[in-house]
């Protein structure tokens, strides 16, 4: 069979394929709009070998063929099914029954066990594929991603503590990088839909889930020890900072009471706060979305501080930034402690972007956080409020 019926015949079964059943067939109109390949066919023996491959495949019960009036054998008007399964067969090609149906063997072959949670949204997956759509960028033919990922959500929700993710990735598919490649789009658009969190990102679904794409130390400038697992006790009161892998961290002990306790969103404005200002404070970098390693340390850190002691967030002035202090502040929820933001409000020395309406919106959904956020929140959904990274803005203590 020639190129040019193959082009045909392929795109007549491609469109017979997303029909529902009950619908018409499907039909294929061989002119300047729908096919213009074969209207520049050039040569007699190019256009014969063309019809009969066509006339092949009306003998396979496969398609009917309408010529065109006065022209019947010499030009082909129309395209029509006759039986999509037949055109299948003659093309060597799966129809999307098939082909869902060979998925959902996979899926049971699958050597683990999805959760409920998970198989009730592969089931419903499943139910699109019929209407040709594919919901979580999944097709009939990554069966065999699901079934990975059945097995990297297996092996994720029973942990407390956060992993590495080519750590995990190695252990479990033998590939150090399996998991960044090929399924964390995937992980991170179940998790949404699991937790009903459509506006999460990927970095905060990794949080939920204890996955780090690279581990990183808790940076700390603190007059704070911190005893390891073994060895002798850290000082973390070395400037400009010091970093301690936590899940190392077996305790911590305050040397006195800090002037407050502050995190910091971003890895530069941390280290420029932390060089520029030594005024007693407990500075914690957060490392952008915290993960559970560092809630862990954060909320031992809330545990052993005065009530008496102040607690502020320093972030990016966006929505990011106040996701951020909604999360510290539902950790601090425990010690009956109140996280105040710090330099997020309306800032009119700097410049910055305009907030979109979408992300007005968005701020609108973080709250309720704690009296003061709330307010931030509400003058930056006015129309002239701007959108300010936090590295533009010039470090300043929460107290003077």
């Amino acid at each position: 069979m020639n190129n040019i019926a193959t082009q045909a015949l392929s795109k007549l079964f491609a469109q017979g394929d997303k029909l529902r059943k009950g619908e018409r067939a499907a039909t294929l109109l061989l002119n300047k709009r729908s096919f213009p390949t074969y209207l520049k066919i050039k040569g007699v023996s190019i256009l014969d070998e063309t019809h009969a491959a066509f006339a092949n495949a009306v003998k396979h019960g496969a398609i009917t063929i309408d010529w065109v009036k006065f022209h019947e054998g010499t030009q082909v008007e129309r395209l029509r099914i006759k039986n999509l399964d037949n055109l299948a067969c003659f093309l060597g090609a799966d129809t999307l029954a098939t082909r869902i149906n060979n998925a959902k063997e996979i899926l049971l072959s699958c050597d683990d066990i999805p959760p409920p949670w998970l198989q009730a949204i592969y089931t419903r997956v499943a139910d699109k594929w019929a209407e040709g759509k594919k919901p979580h960028h999944f097709s009939p033919e990554d069966a065999g991603v699901m079934c990975d990922l059945i097995k990297l959500v297996n092996y994720l929700e029973p942990r407390d503590n956060t992993l590495d993710m080519r750590t995990v990735s190695v252990k479990l598919y033998q590939d150090t990088k399996h998991i960044e490649k090929c399924l964390l789009g995937r992980l991170t658009s179940l998790y949404r839909e699991h937790l009903g969190a459509g506006n999460m990102n990927e970095e905060e679904i990794l949080a939920e889930v204890s996955l780090s794409k690279y581990p990183w130390p808790v940076l700390i400038r603190a007059d704070l020890d911190v005893t390891p697992n073994e060895g002798a006790s850290i000082y973390c009161g070395i400037k400009p900072y010091i970093g301690i892998p936590p899940d190392v961290i077996k305790s911590i002990e305050l040397k006195g009471s800090p002037a407050y306790i502050l995190t910091i969103e971003n890895f530069s404005t941390f280290n420029t706060y932390t060089r520029l200002i030594d005024d007693g404070g407990i500075i914690i970098y957060t490392n952008g979305f915290p993960n559970k390693w560092f809630v862990s340390f954060y909320r031992d850190v809330l545990s052993h501080a005065d009530r008496s002691v102040p607690v502020f967030h320093w972030g990016d002035i966006d929505v990011g930034g106040f996701r951020i202090l909604a999360k510290l502040q539902e950790y601090a929820e425990d010690f009956n402690v109140v996280v105040l933001p710090h330099l997020m409000g309306r800032l009119p020395a700097y410049k910055g972007k305009p907030f979109t309406d979408s992300e007005r919106s968005e701020l609108g959904k973080i709250e309720p956080i704690n009296y003061l956020a709330d307010k931030l929140i509400c003058t930056l959904q006015e129309p002239a409020s701007i959108k300010i990274e936090q590295e533009s803005i010039d470090p300043v203590p929460p107290i003077f």
